[in-house]
């Protein structure tokens, strides 16, 4: 499917010209939420309620770690339990990056996030999977089933229903085979050379590397460390 990344969602409402953007939007996200549960809680002192101490909330850099973690168990579910199609694994890392962009898990758990960005990202690129089957994946499946039909709408809502994700998978397939038919004598297998860039795209989704590039440019970068690596050249310490 063909796209014209300057006038999509994607570009629009969640691309940064830069790191310094991304981190002031986690830093208001992080002080409003500190802010509006610190008032909440000044206001409940008396009858025996004693207010937490302002360093008991989370920062925005512990915030950031929580979110981290809950990152990499999306990607090892999809991976190693799922074994979803990597669009699949791209739309829902996609989902979650967002969604803690504007969010704090002070109000809402990634536990129940998590699971539910899978689910939305198996309907939106095709991946046939029932509810049911898809709680039984899950430890506590009653508690995934539950949680994330009824989160659904919720992540719908804070996504504004941008649903549509470009990742770098495609532009990197299609860069393998205009590299194939313009180096056919190429000494490294392309196909060795696609997986190991995929290598580096599956690191790209715990970045925020889909907030600052195309994702061309992510599939370049890719492949340029994976040629770099085959050839026993310096990776760029990326």
């Amino acid at each position: 499917m063909a796209y014209h990344l300057e006038s999509c969602t994607q570009k629009l409402h969640w691309m940064f010209n830069d790191q310094e953007g991304i981190d002031a939007v986690r830093k208001a996200t992080n002080e409003e939420c500190r802010t509006r549960l610190m008032e909440a809680a000044a206001a409940r002192v008396g009858a025996g309620y004693k207010a937490p101490k302002a360093s008991s909330y989370l920062d925005v850099d512990e915030e950031r770690r929580f979110c981290s973690h809950y990152a990499r168990m999306l990607q090892q579910l999809c991976d190693k339990i799922f074994r979803f199609p990597f669009k699949a694994k791209a739309t829902a890392m996609a989902y979650l990056h967002r969604f803690y962009l504007h969010h704090s898990v002070m109000d809402y758990h990634p536990r129940d996030v998590m699971p539910t960005c899978i689910y939305l990202a198996c309907k939106v690129e095709e991946v046939i999977i029932s509810a049911e089957s898809f709680a039984r994946k899950f430890d506590n499946q009653e508690r995934v089933l539950s949680a994330t039909l009824a989160f659904e709408m919720t992540l719908l809502t804070k996504l504004r229903y941008n649903l549509s994700v470009y990742s770098a998978y495609r532009p990197l397939g299609g860069l393998c085979i205009d590299l194939k038919a313009q180096r056919p004598a190429l000494e490294v297998s392309v196909t060795a050379l696609k997986r190991r860039a995929e290598v580096f795209l599956h690191t790209a989704l715990l970045s925020d590397a889909a907030f600052r590039f195309a994702p061309s440019k992510i599939a370049l970068a890719a492949l340029l460390l994976a040629a770099r690596r085959s050839t026993g050249g310096e990776d760029g310490g990326g």
